[in-house]
């Protein structure tokens, strides 16, 4: 994540792959509401999908993530309680 000319990594868990599995799962997207770095911290809940392109998620700290496949094709996973949390 780059946060106000830095960069964080990050841990993402609990991200479901559908019933055959996916070795990796290749999403971009944009976080808002971000007060500190620390606030991407949390569990996601799906708020909105727009079709199968972009997923909007929202964790305890009210950040929006906006995400969609890295080719503009969202892969079949659940994110519905994907956590992320700084390394």
């Amino acid at each position: 994540m780059h946060f106000q000319g830095k960069r964080y990594q990050l841990r993402v868990s609990g991200v479901g792959a559908g019933p055959f599995g996916a070795p990796r799962v290749d999403l971009v997207g944009r976080a808002y509401n971000l007060r500190t770095a620390g606030s991407i911290h949390g569990v996601y809940s799906t708020v909105a999908a727009d079709g199968a392109e972009v997923v909007r998620l929202r964790n305890f700290h009210d950040v929006i993530l906006q995400l969609r496949g890295r080719q503009g094709v969202q892969p079949s996973v659940d994110l519905n309680g994907m956590a992320i949390s700084l390394r």
